[in-house]
């Protein structure tokens, strides 16, 4: 639910409104918000009841970087236009070329992405986290 919070970067930066408090201590490392899209990344300071992976080694007291993206807001035109632009495109074609994206979340990652990118680097730095989540609708 916080890949919805209502209010855009305050509430996600100070992880304060009701859908992230829920889930415990968290330290947002970036918001990129383009207006139409949201993203935001960080890492969780204590353990979680479970491991946030099921069956994988990562245990619920190691830590993790979340990076969230926000789904489609219902009464934003844009986004609807990049949902509906969901054609493949291959955006790791020399390195992988089987791995295909679809072309609308492509193009809104790659306007929340310069003010990401920072923010995971210093999410891995301060949190020793060797797994990073990745969530969100769209």
């Amino acid at each position: 639910m916080s890949a919805y919070c209502p209010n855009t970067g305050n509430n996600l930066q100070s992880w304060s409104c009701s859908s992230c408090k829920q889930f415990g201590q968290f330290q947002t490392t970036a918001v990129s918000d383009t207006g139409f899209n949201q993203a935001y990344v960080g890492f969780f300071t204590q353990g979680l009841p479970a491991s946030p992976i099921p069956g994988t080694s990562v245990k619920a007291s190691d830590p993790f970087v979340l990076l969230s993206f926000r789904g489609t807001v219902p009464t934003k035109i844009s986004n609807w236009i990049e949902d509906l632009s969901f054609s493949k495109f291959s955006a790791f074609s020399a390195t992988h070329p089987a791995a295909s994206v679809h072309s609308g979340f492509w193009a809104a990652y790659q306007g929340v992405k310069p003010g990401l990118m920072a923010g995971l680097r210093t999410a891995l730095s301060k949190s020793g986290a060797k797994t990073i989540i990745v969530t969100g609708h769209r």
